[in-house]
């Protein structure tokens, strides 16, 4: 075993360990965020965004209050002293990335948490004016005294000193403030016993898109995070040093809708480096998905309802404001006489186990992935928890961080880390990616109007023409196969999303009837019958067709005349089901009924195209108006029946489906015209048509179900378009040879030269 395999495999086994250990890991909602488990205070602060901002997530009202706090707090310059958490005095500050759709309530959430903190806020106000004119005072005496040592400080009035009174920061800040700005202002408040930087960044994506200046201002605040006065000089560069503020622990709010993010350019290319270095360890990220984010959502069933809800609302706004306003104001009121933070003993006990389980936890992740943003996060998420920890201890009117609280913190970060990895893994996503990840997380239902389809990011307007839409629509059906199909319709002008119907079911239903003329159902043929029963249609006197109701789960056709004769059609099905049977003449092996059970339900709207795509590629010449939805096949007795008892595949119809959704025209039945083409015609042909693409169909042949099959009417098209023998078995052998399995000589000669041999 090497080494780092036998390092992994202890690291997981301690893991295990641990996660079996951690009662407070188990039987935790981790699909839905349950508040019941929070702190009080932050429980009534939820009840406060969503009467105020229904559409807003609970986890996401969590992450605003978590700031909100953080901001007021860390303005009286709190503490964490404890040594079981760092050997330095350290801050309360909390950095958090909100992005949510646009109008679910991002910026109304932040004012409505901030009005509850309006008492708390006003009180810090006074209690740093109050410094500012005793330090006014002080200075202005020392001047006095300099020109006057006997200067009588009793008579010394409020009026004297006025201008000596210095303007205090604002706490703050703009997302267009400078880094040098920043800077200066942190160490103007350095001096001051009251002050902490904020920073606010409403609509996040777009600050950076228009600002650059903004992603230096995060670096620094990166850099201030968890410095303060703590030393560890080894982990700082010389700039760091110059920057280190005694004493400053910064906050950060970044709020955005998703859209900006999705854009190519700067936000991307600005923002990775940053969130997969420092700020994957100090940010909280909430990125809700669909159910978070109605969540909280009540449609009312009239307008008296409606009228009903909202005030309600206002009674919830205006009692949880009044309640919260004055329970914090005692909380801010307490913190200015005792600032310190520290663990109790069982809280101790947890913290020490749940940052052990964390880092090693990390290591194997990062050991195993590399540099993964889950596990630079995971690295540092037990210091991001115990922050939170003392801030929600605080909101609590307590100085010493419980058991309870502790775990609740550890709850939100565990959490909230699905979010940041959810993030991250967008933000390397290309735009149609993005389109399918929101279909699938349920962002929008299955018709998007190609406007939002612009607002959201996934094209651009240049896109909006015929081609460019079919090449964007390309990857994502190719990516959504088997899932669904998507295509774009002009009418409505939006992307429509058709989710794929599997056929798992081993059970069939299809109108069949007795001979060719009566209309009586076959009861005991026609109702839910394993596949096999399909063959008894093709020995009877019966009249079928494959729609019991408006779906079906096989194809029929009926071929006049095929130059392959129905058991080689046979063979190139191979694993694939298949019933095939001569009709009139049962000596005629050219003139037959095919039924092909299919991987997918299909409507009546979409058999034709499915059929005649299906006779394409079996190089069956079939009239469009024989595949219609409601053609009627006939079987016959005594007629010879030929299938594979051993198959295993459905025949699969996906590609067939994702041309459907992209609009490509399904290519009519190529026969070989009486007029032989030119020389330099046919040599056009076979450079532009077959061997410029002939990378493209070693590709297609690798992946293939069925590759003899696709080789075979690849062949057939050449032979149509009069390309001469020989050349044909060159390219036959030029392909051949890079394919990852080459055919054998005797299966060549079988399936791809011999049956075109007399065409």
């Amino acid at each position: 075993m090497k080494p780092e395999d036998r390092i992994l495999s202890n690291l997981d086994n301690l893991v295990a360990q641990y996660e079996t250990q951690l009662e407070f890991l188990h039987n935790r909602s981790m699909t839905k965020f349950d508040t019941t488990v929070l702190p009080q205070v932050i429980q009534d602060l939820i009840k406060l965004a969503v009467a105020k901002s229904p559409s807003f997530s609970n986890i996401s009202a969590t992450a605003v209050a978590n700031f909100v706090l953080s901001h007021t707090f860390g303005q009286l310059r709190p503490t964490i002293n404890d040594q079981i958490y760092s050997d330095d005095v350290i801050g309360i500050n909390t950095y958090s990335i909100i992005l949510s759709r646009s109008g679910s309530g991002k910026d109304s959430t932040y004012q409505a948490i901030t009005k509850a903190t309006n008492k708390a806020t006003e009180f810090i106000q006074q209690q740093q004016a109050l410094e500012a004119e005793e330090v006014a005072r002080t200075i202005y005496i020392k001047d006095m005294k300099k020109g006057n040592p006997d200067f009588d400080e009793s008579l010394v009035s409020k009026e004297d000193f006025a201008s000596y009174v210095k303007k205090q920061e604002m706490p703050i800040t703009s997302p267009q403030s400078s880094r040098g700005g920043i800077s200066t202002s942190l160490n103007r408040m350095s001096k001051s016993k009251y002050g902490v930087k904020s920073l606010l960044a409403s609509e996040l994506a777009l600050a950076i898109q228009s600002n650059s200046a903004i992603v230096e201002i995060l670096e620094l605040f990166s850099i201030l995070y968890d410095m303060g006065q703590s030393v560890a000089p080894e982990f700082k560069t010389e700039e760091a040093k110059e920057e280190s503020v005694n004493g400053m622990f910064p906050n950060l709010l970044g709020i955005s809708s998703p859209a900006p993010f999705y854009t190519e350019g700067n936000v991307r290319k600005l923002l990775v480096p940053l969130l997969v270095t420092s700020l994957a360890r100090r940010i909280t990220v909430v990125f809700s998905n669909a159910i978070e984010e109605f969540e909280n959502e009540q449609i009312p069933e009239s307008p008296i309802e409606k009228r009903q809800l909202q005030a309600e609302q206002r009674a919830i706004l205006k009692e949880y404001t009044e309640s919260l306003n004055d329970h914090l104001l005692t909380v801010v009121k307490s913190l200015n006489t005792d600032s310190t933070i520290m663990f109790d003993e069982k809280a101790s006990v947890i913290y020490d186990d749940y940052k052990s389980y964390t880092q090693e936890k990390a290591k194997a992740i990062l050991l195993r992935d590399g540099d993964s943003v889950e596990g630079i996060e995971m690295a540092g998420r037990a210091f991001k928890m115990g922050r939170i920890a003392a801030t929600w201890t605080i909101a609590s009117n307590l100085t010493r961080i419980n058991a309870d609280i502790l775990k609740a913190a550890i709850y939100f970060c565990d959490y909230t880390a699905q979010h940041l990895i959810r993030f991250a893994n967008t933000l390397k996503l290309k735009d149609y990616e993005l389109f399918i990840n929101d279909w699938q997380q349920g962002f929008f239902d299955n018709v998007l109007p190609i406007d939002k389809a612009i607002t959201r990011g996934y094209i651009n307007v240049k896109q909006i023409t015929s081609q460019s839409l079919i090449n964007f629509l390309k990857p994502v059906n190719s990516k959504l196969e088997g899932v669904a199909t998507v295509s774009y319709n002009e009418k409505s002008n939006a992307f429509i999303f058709v989710p794929t119907v599997r056929n798992f079911e081993s059970n069939y239903n299809y109108c069949a009837c007795q001979g060719h003329i009566k209309n009586s159902i076959i009861a005991n043929i026609a109702n839910d019958k394993p596949m096999i029963a399909l063959s008894q249609l093709l020995t009877i006197q019966s009249s079928f067709n494959p729609f019991a109701t408006d779906t079906a789960k096989f194809i029929a056709l009926s071929v006049i005349d095929s130059f392959l004769s129905m058991q080689m059609i046979s063979k190139y099905l191979g694993n694939t089901y298949h019933f095939i049977a001569t009709t009139t003449d049962s000596d005629n092996n050219h003139t037959f009924n095919i039924i092909l059970p299919i991987n997918t339900i299909i409507n009546k709207a979409e058999y034709k195209y499915v059929a005649m795509s299906i006779a394409n590629q079996l190089m069956l010449r079939i009239s469009p108006e024989h595949c219609e939805h409601d053609c009627i096949s006939y079987g016959y007795t005594g007629a010879i029946l030929v299938t594979n008892p051993s198959a295993t595949n459905l025949f699969d119809i996906s590609g067939i489906l994702n041309n459907l959704a992209s609009g490509v025209d399904v290519p009519l039945f190529i026969t070989k015209s009486t007029v032989k083409p030119t020389a330099a015609a046919v040599a056009k042909y076979l450079q532009d048509d077959i061997l410029v693409h002939k990378q493209t169909i070693i590709d297609m042949l690798d992946t293939s179900m069925n590759p003899l099959l696709l080789f075979a009417s690849i062949i057939y098209d050449m032979h149509s378009h009069y390309v001469e023998k020989q050349k044909c078995i060159d390219v036959i052998d030029s392909i051949n040879s890079s394919l990852s399995r080459s055919v054998p000589e005797a299966i060549k000669q079988e399936y791809l030269v011999l049956p075109f041999a007399n065409l």
